[in-house]
């Protein structure tokens, strides 16, 4: 099968246009976090580093501990499954932002 040079530059700019359409949910909410330090440059540094760790879920979830951080207490003292998979994946995020973002 032979692929036609403009399906695959449409194939190819759906994917790109997709991933350049997240909602940057994480970085929205840390601009209107009232911190001092959290400037334009460290919530698009999250929200990249949130775009690879993390999924839109995950990443709508975090973008609630921001407005709310005591649902943050409430997932890590969480005995269920799919919050302690959660609780690694944001640890993880964490880490790796700490890292990119310092």
């Amino acid at each position: 099968m032979v692929l036609r040079p403009q399906l695959t530059l449409v194939s190819f700019c759906l994917v790109v246009s997709a991933s350049f359409a997240q909602a940057d949910t994480l970085r929205k909410a840390c601009l209107t976090h009232p911190h001092k330090n959290a400037g334009r440059h460290l919530c698009a540094c999250l929200q990249s580093t949130a775009n690879v760790t993390l999924s839109e879920r995950d990443q709508r979830r975090v973008a609630g501990f921001i407005k709310n951080p005591d649902l943050s207490q409430q997932v890590q003292r969480s005995k269920k499954y799919r919050d302690a998979e959660f609780w690694k994946r944001f640890k993880k995020f964490g880490r790796l932002a700490e890292r990119r973002c310092s």
